[in-house]
């Protein structure tokens, strides 16, 4: 059974964190909302019409930003799962590089003589299994990838 004064105290401190936490997000007291400007005053105050020139710039980066975003869709049309694929990639080999250190930790520790009911035979062949889905993994993503960019300069050329 749980000391009752260390969950007081448990509580205490969960319940500070949060209230600084909390309070951490609020904004400061010095601004107000009286103190900020409406913005369509200030706009027809203090701004001026666009010139042609602006707007032709305006009007050429839609173009491009368009263009770029069909490249991306079509990319995404031709290859549409390689985004989760790469997530699982990383989620895997972060995976296997976590187990692969706490592997690694109970082979030190059996090493220096801390830890006797260890087989290290089987720590060795857990620590190249671990390390080697992280290999894996990287190899398949940087595969993915390599493809993604070969598919986008396709798309482009098209």
């Amino acid at each position: 059974m749980a000391n009752p004064r260390s969950v007081a105290q448990l509580v205490v401190v969960l319940a500070t964190t949060a209230i600084s936490a909390i309070h951490g997000f609020t904004p400061p007291p010095s601004i107000s909302i009286s103190t900020i400007p409406n913005d369509a005053i200030q706009r027809s105050q203090y701004s001026r019409p666009p010139s042609t020139i602006t707007a032709l710039n305006q009007e050429k980066e839609k173009k491009g930003s368009t263009d770029i975003n069909r490249t991306k869709l079509l990319v995404e049309t031709v290859a549409p799962f390689r985004g989760l694929r790469l997530f699982f990639y990383a989620a895997f080999a972060s995976g296997a590089f976590v187990g692969g250190l706490i592997t690694l930790s109970g082979v030190a520790a059996a090493m220096n003589g801390l830890r006797e009911d260890v087989d290290m035979n089987t720590e060795y062949l857990n620590l190249a299994i671990d390390f080697g889905a992280v290999a894996f993994f990287g190899v398949c993503a940087k595969f993915d990838l390599d493809k993604d960019a070969e598919l986008t300069a396709v798309v482009e050329a098209k």
